[in-house]
């Protein structure tokens, strides 16, 4: 079902390697062989009825080669894909049931190998406990550079999985803490990373600046790491469509 993996497979101390990583009152597809956690190279999705504008090869989700990484992004993926499993319920994590799906899950997967490569080539700390938020602002720059502005939220959002999973991780994910100095404070309930005001608010000139009328010095990708550790600012709405400040939705 996968190629053996070319690199040493670290254990995880919270999911044991025979542990199916799909089920629960997923439509599987019968007959077909469900993946094991263990799997350390890519979990193909050939037990869940895959989308007809989606190819097989694409079907799945691979992992980082490197060890630490390959192991956090499976764990990650594993408690996307179980929400509501007891091991995450064990680990002090309650999620809505079936909350994201095999192309979410592929997606975060793609974007935590860009960050196993850059953390590599950077020698960053295996502790994610020792990164600093001008260390994820660094990898948010050097992204920047061929990326744009909704890949960049996605991005943020993969960096949030690291902080909602880790109870789950082995050896820790991002500190949750308070004030100035966090690693990476909470960002609200309710809000997501802020990419550009939506469509009905007026963007403010100034190149791709992002941020609220009048506010032209902070632009991509400083804001997206602000906009997930602090409260988003209101938009100033187009003439016609209301004065009052409209929160943005959740995302899965």
């Amino acid at each position: 079902m996968t190629t053996a993996a070319a690199f040493q497979v670290l254990p995880s101390q919270t999911i044991p390697d025979d542990t199916p990583v799909l089920g629960g009152r997923r439509n599987l597809i019968p007959g077909a062989e469900v993946p094991l956690f263990g799997q350390s190279g890519y979990w193909p999705g050939d037990c869940l009825r895959r989308p007809a504008n989606r190819v097989k090869s694409a079907w799945r989700a691979s992992f980082p080669t490197d060890p630490l990484w390959n192991l956090r992004t499976r764990e990650i993926a594993f408690g996307m894909l179980n929400s509501s499993h007891k091991i995450l319920r064990d680990a002090g994590l309650f999620f809505r049931a079936e909350n994201w799906g095999l192309s979410s899950v592929r997606q975060m997967c793609d974007k935590m190998r860009l960050i196993a490569t850059w953390a590599v080539e950077q020698q960053m700390p295996q502790d994610l406990a020792a990164w600093a938020a001008e260390d994820w602002q660094d990898y948010l720059d050097h992204h920047a550079l061929t990326s744009g502005t909704s890949t960049l939220a996605n991005d943020v959002l993969t960096i949030r999985r690291l902080l909602d999973f880790a109870p789950l991780l082995t050896g820790g994910g991002l500190v949750r803490t308070r004030g100035r100095g966090s690693r990476l404070r909470r960002w609200p309930s309710g809000h997501t990373p802020v990419s550009c005001p939506p469509r009905r608010f007026r963007r403010p000139s100034g190149g791709r600046s992002c941020g609220p009328p009048g506010s032209t010095s902070m632009t991509w990708p400083r804001r997206s790491l602000n906009a997930a550790t602090s409260r988003p600012p209101p938009w100033r709405p187009l003439p016609g469509h209301g004065a009052r400040p409209i929160g943005l939705g959740t995302s899965t």
